[in-house]
């Protein structure tokens, strides 16, 4: 016989059955939750129109790409220059995430440094660069050899330190080498960020092999302070000496100032703040600034609250009251910035300008692969209240012949990626059409030389007399075609008193470029100088 189970034993029994089934019930429920949140692999075909245009849009060019859905979102993997890729929308179009993995030499200097000089004794696992509407930041996985810890490092996109976590994202004492409230350090902080001999541009190692064979780097270091901006500094030393050579060369690594020889610019007696402060010195605008005073209280109030260390503040408008900007100068960033606001004093827009030469490296080699025949001519920094940012990099040929000058316009994001293209309308000189209108202008040159044999007299002259290009004796008019035409065009003439004597000054213009010159004939038409102006 099978032995009486007491009666509470009974109800024990009852409640564990209930919480097993109630156990069951919610496994199944959550599994059935899982696999409708799975995601599902589709064909390109299936994916909304409206998400591969913006996956183009975000990544140009981009192909061979494998696509997965959920229930409302859809998601994009895919290998673009050579960095595997993912992206994620939702379905109704809107960008959700990019996060790329990027390879040490695409990121900004600045975070290769930190790594060296900050994370040494790690092994770097992985470089992500995740972004969305709210930041842009790169994610470094390192392994610590010491520790035996897998440690996650943040950055800003411009590569300056922001954290650093465990795997658990818990954060750790940071602990950095170039710590500015690390007191130890002073010494460092007056000479800069250290950089290593490898890290310096390939035409600084090139000039101190080819100038100082003998001497080898015992320290680098990379300047932005009060002093200098965008500098390098590097001190040479022999072995069986204590001389040591100090060198400043530019962000490009073109030679600015040496510590045994004068600068490389005349006149300027090797003060490095010539070259390497302010870079395009003050905006003398000639208009008068417009009254602050008249200036909606809102927008001062903005502007002084936004850029506390402001120099150099210029206000002027567009238009009668319907725009008021704000012209400055950033000297913590050595930025010529400024701000437009509208009527009421509502922050529109802030603009600051960026050297050419520190651009993004993404940008850089989008420039330098398919922009490489082109000049930049500026580059700016957008941001809006949207929190919309971007670049703007202007680019154009020397030999294009419009005046003014067209710039062809290239949007990048903050991370580098081109968003937005827009070509510029420009004269090429090899086109038929021009070269048509080039002709016409000649046959009507040499019909002036044929048929055009005017002196002026003496007694009919007035100094300072403007004079059309058909009054000009045909002995010049011959000259100028003979030795200008047709790089260089007629802009004006007048006749010139010099001592006495009167003269033709003739001023000519080169084509497509700001470049003018003067030639001096006397009244027969002869030949006496050219200038430059």
């Amino acid at each position: 016989m099978f032995p009486l189970v007491p009666e509470e034993n009974k109800s024990l029994k009852l409640i564990n059955m209930k919480a097993h089934i109630f156990f069951l019930a919610v496994l199944f429920f959550l599994s059935g939750t899982l696999i409708t949140n799975a995601q599902e692999n589709i064909d390109e075909k299936d994916v909304p129109e409206v998400i591969v245009t913006k996956l183009g849009n975000l990544f140009p060019g981009v192909k061979d790409v494998s696509w997965q859905k959920s229930s409302e979102e859809y998601y994009a993997n895919f290998t673009y220059e050579e960095n595997p890729s993912y992206c994620a929308f939702h379905y109704t179009g809107r960008w959700i995430v990019s996060k790329t993995h990027a390879k040490l030499e695409d990121i900004p200097r600045s975070l290769q440094r930190s790594l060296s000089n900050d994370f040494g004794q790690c092994k770097i696992e992985d470089i992500l660069l995740k972004e969305d509407k709210d930041i842009s930041e790169y994610i470094i996985t390192l392994n610590d050899t010491a520790e035996e810890t897998t440690i996650l490092a943040y950055f800003d996109i411009a590569g300056n330190f922001v954290k650093k976590t465990d795997t658990d994202g818990n954060d750790l004492d940071l602990g950095l080498n170039n710590n500015n409230n690390n007191d130890n350090n002073s010494n460092t902080e007056d000479k800069g960020l250290p950089v290593h001999p490898k890290e310096l541009p390939s035409s600084i190692n090139s000039y101190i092999i080819v100038n100082y064979p003998e001497y080898k780097i015992n320290e680098a270091f990379f300047l932005n302070n009060d002093d200098y901006t965008n500098t390098y500094y590097v001190i040479l030393g022999e072995d069986l000496s204590a001389k040591t050579i100090d060198l400043w060369f530019d962000f490009q690594g073109t030679l600015v100032k040496s510590s045994d020889m004068a600068s490389t610019n005349d006149g300027n007696e090797g003060d490095p703040d010539d070259n390497n402060g302010r870079k395009n010195g003050k905006n003398k605008d000639e208009r008068p600034a417009f009254p602050e005073s008249k200036v909606p209280a809102k927008a001062v109030e903005f502007f002084k609250k936004k850029e506390k260390r402001a120099e150099e503040i210029h206000w002027d408008t567009l238009g009668p009251g319907q725009e008021y900007i704000v012209y400055y100068y950033n000297p913590s960033r050595d930025w010529d910035c400024r701000m437009h606001f509208d009527k009421k004093g509502t922050w529109l827009k802030s603009i600051s300008g960026r050297d050419p030469r520190d651009v993004h490296p993404l940008i850089q080699r989008h420039l330098d692969e398919n922009y490489y025949d082109h000049d930049v001519h500026t580059v700016e920094y957008f941001t809006f209240p949207d929190k919309t940012k971007y670049y703007l990099v202007k680019v154009y040929k020397r030999e294009w012949l419009n005046e003014p000058m067209v710039y062809t316009e290239l949007y990048y994001s903050i991370s580098g990626r081109l968003e937005n293209e827009i070509l510029a309308d420009f004269i090429d000189p090899d086109d038929e059409e021009y070269k048509e209108q080039r002709q016409d202008e000649l046959e009507n040159l040499e019909y002036v030389l044929e048929n055009d044999n005017l002196d002026l007299d003496d007694d009919n002259m007035i100094d300072g007399q403007m004079i059309s290009e058909k009054e000009l004796p045909s002995s010049a008019t011959a000259y100028i075609k003979d030795n200008y035409y047709p790089e260089y065009r007629f802009l004006e003439a007048m006749t010139l008193d010099e001592d006495g004597e009167y003269m033709y000054s003739v001023f000519l213009k080169r084509e497509g470029y700001d470049d003018r010159k003067r030639v001096l004939f006397d009244l027969k038409g002869n030949f006496i100088k050219e200038e430059d102006i």
